[in-house]
């Protein structure tokens, strides 16, 4: 370390160099100069520095004014920079600059001396912008330029913007500090020049890169969309796909099937600053965004449209009320993209005013996919259930250009992303499933939502900025996004095909195991329901349900109460009480249930709580001392464990305010048969009114209800932390956005504690080990603190590896390996007696895993191949452009057929590294 620290040192004084002697002309000199850019600096004159840069003028010499090394630039020691002359003839008439220009380049702003060419050979060296432009300088306006920036600086710059999403004001900051970062040199202000200059470069760069300079018709016939770099795996009919696509049969169609997706995104936001005159959108309509005039058009005619509402019933995810859409010119964007490989399509972005209305999200989508419109869709959406009701009716309203015709929901080709399925109610659903639904492959539709976390760090500077610079901006983040897509496609979709190939093998062996275990009458029965069912579902029960669904506490009962007066009715019982045992042991638990909110209320004993906990614990008191008296009926062994455990307890007729002050109500056992039963097996009750078997029955709905509430509750916390992070700004709406989560919270925690103080009772019912896993199997297990965890979150084991491979830079593990938590596993679980439907539910899941896994085992290799085909057509292309225009200069043509080449060299040679790959 301190052997570097001293070369580093060093570097500040001349080194070996000490004398006074110019080492290229050997004249001595009282001041040398050594250059800071140069491999191998040395000390020389200033006429040597000069004649040594006469290309390179841009290094930044310093000068030894005898102590230390100051900076200074090469036109003040007299270096001129001509134009004009690429072959380095001499100007017999320069024209000098009007004063000193200056050039932004990679290691800094310089003050430079310009001279135009102003001889003979001006008309072969061009005008003043030609003369910039042709020395590799853009100018930062086309009348007088007093600035310019180096194209090797634009390139640079360019791709900090797209790669590391850094802003172009930190960009150029970071040129300023790099001149001087002291503060007491006078550096001219360049910054709007520079952010200028990097708009027009980068729509420049779209215009090169889409072939629009070897059309004939220029930059003004660029049609709609035509910059965009496009998904080569997706299929182009009459570019990739076989002429006779249309005729194959009904269960291969979906190889030529094109999905897309749509979804909105909140955090894309612009505010109402600049217009249209001020900041033109110059691009409109040709990648990304759609056209902005007709867009707008459409919507002045439907202000009055409410905004779509879910159906999970949370008001917390309706975006089309929120608060935070004033001041905002654009509240957001809503996208439209290919769901198998993730590109953005062309014009599949547009803004949104006031939230996630029908209106936008349809003018977007018959945008984009216009553009392929012979190609079947298979259209995924986080609400396609309510979107796709009443869409064909309201694109039949659209001009005639962007009318398209919609598949009917029988042929099940609309779906909702995997992640968001689950959100939305369980009714009508399964044939929105991208699980269970045929001919979708491993298809997970989130592709979106990890698009919006990709370009998540550049929205913070396109919000201030004008329509213009906001529309080429993100046009231009998602041209470079596509672009990286595209290069590597392939080895992404050579990835998946061996994931496929293992998943595929182990589900078809799963399903073979799972049905030798069904009698072949049963499975032939299911078979031809769910092939009846994946023909049209709309003439089908859905098969995914199991309608035997297990019965909930308040179910039981009415069961109980029902039997009980049948057997009273009928003499096979007499009634002890006027409460009935079922009754007596529903009661029971309801007060087990208070003690335990009594509990988590104490918790909480701050001042304002404290009344309330000793109202509470007051009224409990005397609801448990009533339901002593019945006990004393149907349970009359108890009485003298009470007397034992509880000899200071007040009597029932004790006043509550002196039992409330005396007791822990909410700590005293109440000592239903299951706490018995834990104490002492030979303590029974009496036979006659079975308390046992009642609180079993009823702890098994208990166990099912307290399941129920927790998933429920467990979805609720997850959208609303959600919602949070993405809308909710300011203390006051954090505070109650807080607050709600903590209500909801105290409501898991009550749960919780709910199912397993059941499930304790009930496996004290229930008795030996071997007894319960008879009687419920996988049915309620342990309820551990890792288990209480929604969908989406994964278990404690897959974070430990996706932790230990994101060490590793490998990718983190994906959706379809998380673990899922047991409770959601059994979401669809019936009783015993329900056991054929659970069964018949559970054989249909592991069939249409076995055919998605198969579905993508063949539809990746025809992705490849269709990526191949589409180069090879791309290469063909570009080398059929580069002879295009005929009416230029030599020089000109030469360019465009040099591009061009370049380009269908590049596209060949990622045809022929795609064949190689997929080959070995």
């Amino acid at each position: 370390r301190d052997e570097y620290l001293d070369e580093l040192v060093r570097s500040e004084g001349r080194g070996l160099n000490t004398s006074d002697t110019c080492r290229v002309c050997t004249i001595t000199k009282q001041t040398l100069y050594r250059c800071k850019d140069c491999f191998a600096p040395g000390l020389i004159c200033a006429r040597c520095m000069v004649a040594a840069h006469a290309n390179t003028p841009f290094h930044r010499p310093r000068k030894w004014n005898g102590a230390y090394f100051e900076f200074v630039s090469l036109a003040d020691l007299g270096l001129r920079i001509q134009l004009g002359h690429l072959d380095g003839s001499h100007c017999a008439l320069p024209m000098p600059a009007r004063k000193k220009m200056v050039v932004i380049d990679l290691n800094g702003i310089h003050s430079t001396s310009i001279d135009f060419c102003g001889c003979d050979h001006s008309a072969v060296a061009g005008n003043v912008r030609q003369q910039f432009l042709r020395h590799q300088l853009y100018p930062a306006t086309d009348q007088s330029p007093m600035t310019c920036v180096t194209f090797r600086c634009l390139d640079a710059a360019h791709l900090q913007s797209v790669q590391a999403k850094v802003g172009v004001y930190d960009i150029y900051m970071s040129l300023e500090r790099l001149t001087d970062n002291t503060g007491l040199v006078d550096i001219r202000d360049c910054y709007k020049a520079f952010l200028r200059v990097m708009r027009q470069w980068k729509h420049l760069k779209m215009l090169k890169r889409a072939g629009r300079g070897h059309d004939s018709t220029g930059v003004l016939g660029t049609q709609q969309g035509e910059l965009a770099v496009q998904c080569p795996a997706c299929p182009w009919p009459g570019i990739n796909i076989p002429d006779n696509w249309k005729t194959v049969s009904d269960d291969l169609k979906y190889m030529y099937m094109r999905f897309v997706m749509l979804d909105g995104c909140f955090r894309i936001k612009r505010y109402k600053v600049s217009s249209e005159e001020k900041d033109p959108i110059i691009d409109d309509g040709w990648a990304f965004f759609v056209e902005d005039s007709p867009y707008k058009e459409q919507l002045k005619k439907y202000v009055s449209q409410k905004a779509m509402s879910t159906c999970t019933g949370l008001a917390a995810l309706d975006h089309a009320d929120t608060k935070f859409s004033a001041g905002y010119d654009a509240t957001g964007v809503v996208a439209c993209s290919d769901a198998r490989h993730e590109f953005m399509l062309p014009n599949g972005i547009g803004s949104l005013q006031v939230g996630e209305r029908f209106i936008n999200v349809d003018w977007i989508f018959c945008s984009a996919v216009r553009h392929f419109p012979d190609v079947p869709l298979s259209i995924l959406y986080d609400i396609v259930c309510q979107w796709a009701l009443h869409a064909q009716a309201r694109i039949d309203t659209f001009p005639a250009h962007l009318r398209v015709e919609l598949p009917p929901i029988s042929l099940l080709r609309y779906a909702i992303p995997k992640l968001h399925w689950h959100g939305h109610k369980r009714e009508g659903h399964s044939i929105y499933s991208l699980n269970w639904t045929p001919s979708k492959g491993r298809t997970d539709g989130e592709g979106n939502e990890r698009r919006w976390w990709d370009i998540q760090p550049i929205v913070a500077s396109t919000k201030m900025m004008g329509p213009g610079s906001h529309h080429s901006s993100l046009n231009d983040q998602w041209n470079y996004a596509n672009h990286r897509k595209l290069v590597g496609l392939v080895k992404l979709l050579i990835r998946k095909w061996h994931d496929a190939s293992v998943n595929a093998a182990e589900q078809t062996a799963d399903f073979e195991a799972h049905s030798t275990s069904v009698e072949s009458a049963r499975r032939a029965g299911w078979l031809a329901w769910i092939q009846r069912w994946e023909k049209d579902p709309t003439k089908e029960k859905d098969p995914y349900v199991n309608e035997e669904a297990a019965p909930s506490v308040a179910d039981i009962q009415r069961q109980l109460a029902k039997e009980e007066e049948e057997a009273v009715c009928t003499g096979r019982k007499h009634a002890l009480h006027d409460v009935g045992a079922p009754e007596f042991i529903s009661l029971g638990l309801d007060l087990e249930e208070q003690q335990r909110q009594l509990q988590q209320l104490s918790q909480k004993d701050s001042l304002s709580n404290q009344a309330k906990i000793l109202n509470t614990r007051a009224a409990l008191l005397r609801r448990v001392n009533n339901w002593r008296k019945v006990q004393a009926v149907y349970m009359p062994n108890v009485q003298q464990r009470l007397a034992d455990a509880s000899p200071s307890m007040d009597t029932p007729d004790s006043p509550p305010e002196m039992s409330a002050r005396q007791v822990l109500v909410e700590s005293t056992s109440l000592y239903l048969p299951s706490d018995l039963l834990k104490l002492e097996r030979n303590d029974r009750v009496v036979d006659q009114n079975n308390p046992e078997d009642t609180e079993l029955r009823l702890r098994e709905g208990q166990c099912t209800d307290a399941l129920q509430g927790l998933r429920t509750r467990l979805y609720m916390r997850s959208r609303l932390l959600q919602y949070k992070k993405l809308n909710v700004r300011h203390q006051a709406p954090n505070v109650r956005a807080r607050n709600t989560l903590s209500a909801v919270e105290g409501k898991i925690e009550l749960l919780v504690a709910k199912y397993r103080f059941a499930r304790d009772a009930l496996q004290s019912l229930v008795g030996t080990a071997a007894l319960w896993q008879e009687r419920y199997g996988s049915r309620f297990l342990a309820l551990r603190k890792e288990d209480v965890r929604a969908l989406e979150d994964d278990d404690p084991a897959t974070e430990r590896r996706k932790r230990k491979m994101q060490r590793k830079g490998n990718e983190a593990i994906s959706e379809g390996r998380r673990l899922v938590s047991w409770i959601w596993k059994g979401a669809d679980a019936g009783a015993t007696k329900d056991l054929d439907a659970s069964v018949r539910v559970e054989w249909m899941k592991a069939r249409a895993r076995m055919l998605r896994w198969n579905e993508e085992l063949a539809l990746i290799p025809e992705e490849i191949r269709r990526t191949i085909e589409y180069f090879e057509w791309h290469a063909r292309w570009w080398e059929q452009r580069g002879a295009l225009r005929t009416d230029v200069s030599n020089e000109l043509r030469e360019g465009l057929a040099a591009y061009a080449a370049r380009q269908a060299i590049f596209q060949r040679s990622m045809a022929d590294r795609a064949n190689a790959l997929w080959k070995k």
